[in-house]
This record gives structure tokens, C-alpha cells and sequence, in this order.
């Protein structure tokens, strides 16, 4: 396979997010190939995605072969909450001024704007910042998903593992030591202030399909993919609602709230964790059980799709380009991960919605 991924990751004309304190510009990880735009309209010679390239809802949707990846025609928007809503936290301090395309947790959406696109849409929920994910977010949307990297306040999150918490990283209406955060700054307040800006400004691209003003995210139609505490952030939101599928990536791990009762079934989670981030088999074990998954576990290396159904998969591949990058990174931060992890990823996305055992 020749994708090529490191001209991918090395954009120097891409926009740029201020780091944490405010202070220092730092490139964000944009791609030669990603149409790019801050004010969120599409691409030049982009038709963008119209509802008109909709499948109808019982049409099967073929999975893009992984070698015609780099011939894909992806535009990404950037969304920043501070311009949407000042009040939120982790907005720039003077004399940095947030805009669409500057900011400390910026919002972005994807999607092939040379293909159909699939009936729902992926919602992916990072550990933080999420501006080092920009290759797995252009596999997931060249498996045809409208797919949004949301830009979220997890600064206060330190492995908590009670409910309360969780509570108000979500929804903002929970109880934490550091504070409350609001429901306007949690991510379900960020999510509903996204979308409403999305429907507004973007009408041919159908973003409410997946959310109105009157009723809100339409979950039944969401796919969630979350890494690491995202993972837990996906699986905590599919305990509340029933959503077309879940893909927990390096997480989650022990969480008391995990074995309650949850509205979306067992059979369309999956798993995907690394060989060397250390998952125990004991917190494997209650994970299954605590989201109802089959124990079958498959080393993605030594298989290939569609790895006997398997709802979890684990790797030990690694492409290290930097110093910073660990097994953990290695699931979805660019400079971290493997090209041929396109492979399991795009089989994933591509399953997501189907139920299992």
C-alpha cells in the first residue's frame, strides 16, 4: 500500500491554533490534499455534500478501497466555540483574537466532496484539543461520513471514573472539585451551538438531517468514535441515547457508570486498542460486559478484514516521526500512526452500524 501519508501531515499553509496558554502560534497538522476553510464555506470547485448525494437508507454502502485514499476529494471546515459563544472557557487571552480559523479548541468538520455520503453522521471526541487527529478524521469521512471533530472543554478531566463527573463533562449538569462547567461550555452545549451554526450557514450540505432547533441531536442517526478519554465520552453518551454505532478507541477502561443500564445495544460497539498501552484483562472483562460485546479478541496484523466479525481488534503497529509519540498516540495521533492502519479503520467505519452477536 502507498498512501503517502507523510505529505499529509506536513502542510505549512495550513491554519494555525494558538497552544494552551495563549501565547506561542503552533501549525495545526493540515493536509495537502483537505480543502480548507475557516468561515466555513465549501471548498472553490467544491460542490460540497447536498443532500442530494444522500443514499437512500437501505442502500448498501461500498467501502472505498484504502489505495485510492490520496485520490480523495476531502474539504474540511474549522468552527471556533469562543466566536460562536464568548462565554465558554478556553478562549484566547490579548493580544490573540479568536477567529474560525485561530483558536485553542477549534471545531472541525469533514467530508468527501467526491462521493455519496452515508445517512449518518460521525461524531468523533478527542482527548483534548484535537488538532493531531487530522489523518484518521480524513479515513473516516473517505468512508463517506459527514464526520465533526469536536472542540470540547476536557481540562478538567483527570481519570475520574463516578458518574457526577461525567455528568458535567457531558452535559454540564454534574458536580466536579474544579468547578462547574456549564452547560453551555460542556460538550453537549459546544455540540448544539455547532450544529445551529452548521444548519444556518451551511443549507445544502444537510446538517440538519442530524440535528434541528426544535429536537436537538438526532442520535439515532449519530455514530460516535472516541479516543481515549473521547472513548469514555462516547460510551457514556450511548448509555443515555440509542445511537447507530460506537467505536471506542484505547478506552474505555474502569468506569463505574459503565455497567448501568444503556439504550444502545451491545452489538454495535467496537473496540480498537494498541498491544502496547496496556489494557488488563480483568478492565477488559468488564468493559465487555459492562457494553454487552462479544470477548473475541482479533491482532488486526494478523488478520484481514473482516476479521471474523470480531467487535474488537487490537494492533501493535507503530510509525514514530516524532519524540512525543507513544503506543497510546499511536491510535490516532498524526506523526504517531501507521499508514496501513487505514486497513482496520476504514473496515470499522465501514461496520460500524451493523449489528453483532
Amino acid at each position: 500500500m502507498s498512501l503517502l501519508l507523510a505529505c499529509l501531515r506536513s502542510d505549512p499553509n495550513g491554519p494555525s491554533e494558538r497552544s494552551p496558554d495563549g501565547s506561542t502560534p503552533t501549525t495545526d497538522t493540515s493536509d495537502t490534499q483537505v480543502s480548507v476553510t475557516g468561515d466555513t464555506s465549501p471548498a472553490a470547485g467544491s460542490s460540497g455534500a447536498t443532500g442530494d448525494t444522500a443514499l437512500p437508507p437501505d442502500a448498501p454502502y461500498p467501502c472505498p478501497d484504502p489505495v485510492l485514499f490520496d485520490e480523495a476529494d476531502i474539504v474540511r471546515h474549522t468552527v471556533n466555540p469562543c466566536v460562536l459563544d464568548p462565554t465558554v472557557t478556553l478562549c484566547m487571552e490579548e493580544p490573540y483574537v479568536d477567529t474560525h480559523t485561530e483558536g485553542q479548541r477549534l471545531h472541525r468538520a469533514y467530508f468527501r466532496a467526491d462521493g455519496e455520503r452515508r445517512e449518518e453522521l460521525l461524531l468523533f471526541i478527542p482527548p483534548g484539543p484535537g488538532k493531531h487527529n487530522s489523518t484518521l478524521m480524513q479515513w473516516l469521512a473517505y468512508a463517506g461520513y459527514m464526520s465533526i471533530n469536536v472542540g470540547w472543554q476536557t481540562d478538567p478531566i483527570h481519570g475520574e471514573d463516578d458518574d457526577a463527573s461525567w455528568r458535567e463533562f457531558v452535559y454540564g449538569t454534574g458536580t466536579i472539585p474544579e468547578g462547574d462547567i456549564g452547560e453551555h461550555d460542556a460538550l453537549m452545549g459546544r455540540l448544539d451551538a455547532l450544529m445551529a451554526h452548521m444548519v444556518e450557514t451551511q443549507p445544502t450540505e444537510g446538517w440538519d438531517h442530524w440535528w434541528t432547533e426544535a429536537g436537538g441531536m438526532q442520535w439515532d442517526k449519530v455514530v460516535l468514535v472516541g479516543w481515549s478519554d473521547g472513548a469514555s465520552a462516547a460510551t457514556y453518551i450511548a448509555r443515555d441515547h440509542q445511537v447507530a454505532g460506537v467505536l471506542a478507541i484505547s478506552g474505555p477502561k474502569y468506569k463505574e457508570w459503565l455497567p448501568d443500564p444503556r439504550l444502545t445495544p451491545g452489538g454495535v460497539h467496537r473496540l480498537f486498542f494498541h498491544q502496547g498501552e496496556g489494557m488488563p484483562d480483568e478492565t477488559l472483562a468488564f468493559v465487555v460486559e459492562g457494553l454487552g460485546l462479544d470477548p473475541t479478541v482479533v491482532d488486526a496484523d494478523a488478520a484481514v478484514p473482516p476479521y471474523g466479525d470480531a467487535q474488537i481488534l487490537t494492533t501493535a503497529r507503530t510509525d514514530f516521526q516524532a519524540g512525543f509519540c507513544t503506543t497510546h498516540q499511536a491510535m490516532a495521533m498524526d506523526q504517531c500512526m501507521d499508514e496501513d492502519l487505514i486497513v482496520p479503520y476504514l473496515h470499522l467505519a465501514c461496520t460500524l452500524t451493523e449489528s453483532g452477536p
